[in-house]
C-alpha cells in the first residue's frame, strides 16, 4: 500500500470514529441505531459496566422475562436474588432444584445462569419444561451447553410455549444469576410506513412508532395498513402493540420472510386497553410485518399505531448485536450469541458442537464422559442426569443409595431371601452367603431336600 492508500485509509477511519462519536446519548453503532440498555451510558461500541434491570448479555442486548423461583426444599422465592443483575449475591441451598414460574405460557429458547462452581455440571444437569398445566413439553431440538468461565448457556428448542422451567443438579446448588431470555429488541430505529390501499393517499414512512417512545411522540396520521422492515430476518417471540384508540375489534398481524412468503397470520383480540402484548411461538425468521385492525364485522379500520416493540432471537448461525454477524465455520449453525464461540459442551450426547449422537449405552453426562453406576440395574441409566432407571440391590430412589433391607434383593430390592437361612442373601445376586433352608447346594439353593425330625437331609 502506497502513501496515498494510506493516508486515504487513515482519513476513513477518522470520519468513521467521528460519526460514532457524535452517537446521540445512549446510543452507539455505525449508524447509530443501537440503544444502549446500561445503567449508566455505554462507549461507543456499547459496552458500560452494568445493565439495567432485566436486560443482560452481550452489550447489554437481551431482555430477560420475568419469573418467580422457588427451591424444593424451602419452597422460597429467589427471584430477587436471581435476577438483580449482581453476580455477588447468590442463593445456597442443600437442594438440588430449582422450579421456575413464568407466570403465563412463554416461548424461550436460551437461559443463562452464573454459578461459583460450573466443575458441578459433570453431576448431572437436568432441564425440564411444562405447560401451564404442569404437562411436560418436549424438545424439538436437543439442549446445548455454552460454558465460559462461571457463566453457562443453556440452548434449546421446544414444540410449545412454556410456563415452568425446572432446573435440577448439584450445579443449581449455588446460583448467582439467572435471566431467561426473549430476545433482543428487533423493531427498535427500523422502518414503519402506513397508507390506505385502493385510495390515493401516499405511502407514508413514519419512524416515530418504532423508537421504543410509547405516546411520548404522539402520532397524529395513519392508514389501514401499517408495514414494518425489521431490515433483517429474526425469530420474533414477542410483540407489544400500542394503539391511539381500543375502538377496533381484533388486530391482524402477518409475518413474511425476506422472499416475502406468508409464514404465519395471527389474530388478537381487543384487551381492553390501548395495547396488545402477546408472544408467537413460531421459529421461522421472519423480516416482514403487515398489521390491519378490524371492527366487529371485520371491516378494515385507519388506525394510528403509536408504537410496535418486537423481541426476537438470532437466526441460525448468526450471533452479535442485531444478530450482524456470521458463526466460524467450526459451528456454522450454532454459536454463543456474545463472541460466536463454539460449544464445547453436549447434554447426553457426544457430538459437540452439533449434540446430535445420543450417550451409547452404559454412559451418560457432558459428552457421554460419565459411567452408569453398578448400582444400576444392566449399568442402565438417564443419559442426561445418569439416575438409574432399576436399582439393582439397593431400593427405588433417585440415586440408588439405600441398600435393600434384611430379607430382599434384586431388581429394585423386588425379590425375597426365602431359600435362604435365616432369609440372610446378597443383596445384588440373591446367593445364599449363610447356607440355604430346604435346599441343598448353597450357595444358589436351587436343588431341594426333605426335611426329617427338624434337620435338614440329602435327598
Amino acid at each position: 500500500m502506497n502513501f496515498v492508500s494510506s493516508f486515504r485509509v487513515i482519513c476513513f477511519l477518522i470520519q468513521v470514529n467521528q460519526i460514532i462519536a457524535q452517537c446521540p446519548q445512549n446510543m452507539f453503532g455505525a449508524n447509530c441505531k443501537d440503544m444502549c440498555h446500561c445503567e449508566d451510558s455505554c462507549n461507543t461500541q456499547g459496552e458500560c459496566g452494568f445493565c439495567s434491570y432485566g436486560w443482560f448479555g452481550y452489550r447489554c442486548q437481551y431482555y430477560s422475562t420475568l419469573y418467580d423461583a422457588k427451591t424444593d426444599i424451602t419452597n422460597t422465592n429467589v427471584r430477587i436474588a436471581l435476577l438483580d443483575g449482581d453476580d455477588s449475591t447468590c442463593i445456597s441451598q442443600t437442594g438440588e432444584k430449582i422450579i421456575v414460574d413464568l407466570r403465563d405460557r412463554t416461548p424461550v429458547s436460551w437461559l443463562r445462569f452464573l454459578t461459583p462452581k460450573p466443575d458441578d455440571l459433570q453431576y448431572g444437569f437436568k432441564i425440564t419444561f411444562q405447560d401451564d398445566t404442569s404437562q411436560t413439553v418436549n424438545l424439538s431440538r436437543n439442549e446445548t451447553l455454552i460454558v465460559v468461565g462461571n457463566t453457562i448457556d443453556v440452548r434449546f428448542q421446544l414444540n410449545s410455549e412454556v410456563q415452568y422451567i425446572i432446573l435440577e443438579g448439584k450445579v443449581v446448588q449455588e446460583m448467582c444469576t439467572l435471566n431467561i431470555s426473549i430476545g433482543q429488541s428487533v423493531s427498535f430505529m427500523k422502518t414503519a410506513h402506513y397508507s390506505t390501499p385502493g385510495t390515493n393517499k401516499a405511502r407514508t414512512l413514519n419512524p416515530d412508532a418504532l423508537d421504543s417512545l410509547t405516546y411520548s411522540n404522539p402520532i397524529t396520521d395513519g392508514g389501514t395498513l401499517w408495514e414494518i422492515d425489521l431490515e433483517s430476518s429474526y425469530i420474533v417471540q414477542k410483540f407489544g402493540i400500542y394503539f391511539n384508540s381500543e375502538v377496533f375489534s381484533r388486530a391482524v398481524l402477518k409475518g413474511i420472510d425476506s422472499d416475502g412468503a406468508l409464514i404465519y397470520t395471527q389474530i388478537i383480540g381487543n384487551q381492553g386497553t390501548y395495547y396488545i402484548i402477546f408472544f408467537s411461538s413460531v421459529t421461522t425468521p421472519i423480516r416482514y410485518f403487515n398489521l390491519t385492525a378490524e371492527d366487529a364485522t371485520s371491516a378494515s379500520l385507519t388506525f394510528i399505531l403509536e408504537e410496535f416493540i418486537a423481541y426476537g432471537e438470532c437466526p441460525k448461525g448468526t450471533w452479535g448485536v442485531q444478530c450482524r454477524e456470521n458463526c466460524s465455520s467450526e459451528c456454522p449453525e450454532f454459536c454463543r450469541y456474545d463472541d460466536g464461540l463454539c460449544t464445547k459442551y453436549c447434554l447426553g450426547y457426544s457430538d459437540p458442537p452439533k449434540c446430535e449422537t445420543e450417550c451409547s449405552f452404559g454412559t451418560w453426562g457432558i459428552n457421554c464422559s460419565n459411567q452408569c453406576s453398578n448400582r444400576c440395574f444392566n449399568q442402565s441409566c438417564d443419559r442426561i442426569t445418569g439416575k438409574c432407571n432399576q436399582c439393582l440391590g439397593f431400593k427405588v430412589t433417585s440415586d440408588c443409595t439405600i441398600e435393600c433391607d434384611s430379607g430382599s434383593w434384586g431388581i429394585n430390592c423386588a425379590s425375597n431371601c426365602s431359600k435362604c437361612f435365616n432369609s440372610t442373601c446378597d443383596s445384588v445376586s440373591g446367593w445364599c452367603d449363610q447356607g440355604c433352608l430346604g435346599y441343598r447346594d448353597p450357595p444358589d439353593c436351587s436343588i431341594g431336600t426333605f426335611v426329617v425330625d427338624n434337620k435338614m437331609n440329602n435327598l
